[in-house]
């Protein structure tokens, strides 16, 4: 049963039926919507009695929905809030489509639509604005925001996905009551707001439009440090301009390096200095920006898989790679921290096309930094972690006839960077004679 047959159910069953929210604006802006939410007039019980013999759960009767085959189907009801928070609020039944679209968050989000009958409900020219990508609040833009702060959030996805502008209304409401993102957003649903912004191509927007509210520095106030930062001698563009310039370029399917790319730079203000001659340096700016990133995606309740992905490619977004030795290092610490290669070539490649002073790579070119990794990862003795290597630590203490102990992890990782220097070393019988040479 798909969203037309339960449509379809319902009205035959005299009820009125309508897609609503974000699948009718998907549909009006070209989108294939994701999810299809239906509204009606029948009360959840009456929705269940419709559909005896479907695969029906009542999703919770307080909040007056039912899941039908899947489908989101929530009766007409409006919210009466207490202030602050999403879930300080009770829902009540409602009367009609209009009054329920009258809860919802934007105009763009406020409009219902009978696709049997072409019947489209739009009190507050959602369409309109769709049509013209401006951002509004639907009816009061402070009482929709006092009655969930995190729509302040919403407010700059939605503009980010739409590549849009803000009403007005709509923009000095964010902005006096952008402080709210402090004291009144659960870290988790900040999260989830900036992952699913890396899903739109250009989502630097969604970054520039809480700076421009005041609300960045409560959530990034790293990244937020990098606005107006001169860029130094190998930048034309300030610190911030330069990092949304990269995240730009990376691909909405890598939405961590993505993330990197965004935040990869924000050491630079913790770093900057002058050399002897007066010119802007960021000496340890790398390390300094992971460390800074790693504790605010750690407040935002990031999993600590990804802040290690997130962070160790802003660690090593400035490492170079030659050929040989050079490549078997960097291959080494990638092993040791986890770190996807061709991620870290993507930030890398990004990070020069958003720097306007320096050409971008060439297509050739990315090729032969890929082929530089390659070609070590695939030699047959290469060893990039004390795993690869011909001996184990078993193998330590028989040689050495010693027990358990961190002597054998020290000789471990001595070999490893012997085999790492010259990969040919790593034969059990080279080993075992490096062993007895340094040990016994």
């Amino acid at each position: 049963m798909n969203h037309l047959d339960i449509i379809n159910k319902l009205e035959e069953h005299g009820f009125e039926a309508y897609i609503v929210g974000g699948a009718v604006r998907d549909m009006f802006s070209n989108a294939i919507p994701k999810d299809v939410d239906i509204a009606t007039n029948a009360s959840p019980e009456e929705v269940v009695d419709v559909f005896a013999g479907e695969k029906v759960i009542m999703a919770g009767a307080s909040f007056r929905v039912v899941l039908v085959d899947g489908y989101e189907v929530a009766s007409y009801r409006t919210d009466e809030y207490f202030g602050l928070s999403d879930k300080n609020v009770k829902i009540l039944p409602a009367s009609t489509i209009e009054e329920d679209l009258s809860r919802r968050d934007f105009t763009i989000n406020s409009m219902a639509y009978n696709i049997k009958k072409g019947k489209l409900v739009d009190p507050y020219n959602g369409k309109k604005d769709l049509m013209n990508r401006v951002i509004r609040f639907t009816e009061e833009a402070k009482k929709r925001i006092i009655e969930d702060p995190c729509r302040i959030i919403r407010a700059c996805r939605f503009l980010t996905k739409l590549q849009g502008t803000f009403d007005s209304d709509t923009f000095n409401a964010l902005k006096d009551n952008s402080h709210l993102v402090k004291t009144h957003i659960a870290p988790e649903r900040l999260r989830l707001e900036i992952l699913l912004t890396m899903k739109y191509k250009y989502a630097g927007m969604f970054f520039a439009s809480l700076q421009d509210i005041g609300a960045l520095q409560y959530i990034f106030p790293s990244l937020a440090d990098c606005v107006n930062l001169d860029g130094g001698p190998y930048h034309n563009e300030d610190v911030f301009i330069h990092s949304m310039s990269v995240g730009n370029k990376i691909s909405v399917n890598c939405p961590y390096t993505k993330l990197a790319g965004f935040l990869h730079d924000v050491g630079k203000f913790q770093k900057l200095d002058y050399n002897e001659d007066g010119g802007i340096i960021f000496r340890g700016h790398d390390e300094a920006g992971a460390e800074s990133v790693k504790k605010e995606l750690g407040k935002l309740k990031f999993s600590k898989i990804e802040i290690k992905i997130i962070t160790n490619l802003i660690k090593y977004h400035m490492r170079n790679v030659g050929g040989g030795k050079s490549a078997r290092k960097l291959l080494r610490d990638f092993r040791e921290d986890n770190v996807n290669y061709m991620d870290w070539i993507r930030l890398r490649v990004a990070d020069r096309g958003g720097n306007k002073l320096k050409p971008k790579y060439t297509l050739v070119e990315i090729r032969e930094l890929i082929k530089k990794l390659e070609k070590e990862m695939h030699k047959s003795k290469s060893a990039f972690s004390i795993k690869d290597l011909a001996i184990d630590g078993n193998d330590v203490m028989h040689i050495l006839n010693i027990e358990p102990s961190k002597k054998v992890g020290e000789v471990l990782k001595l070999l490893l960077e012997k085999v790492v220097e010259e990969p040919t070393l790593n034969t059990k019988k080279l080993l075992k004679t490096e062993i007895i040479t340094q040990f016994k």
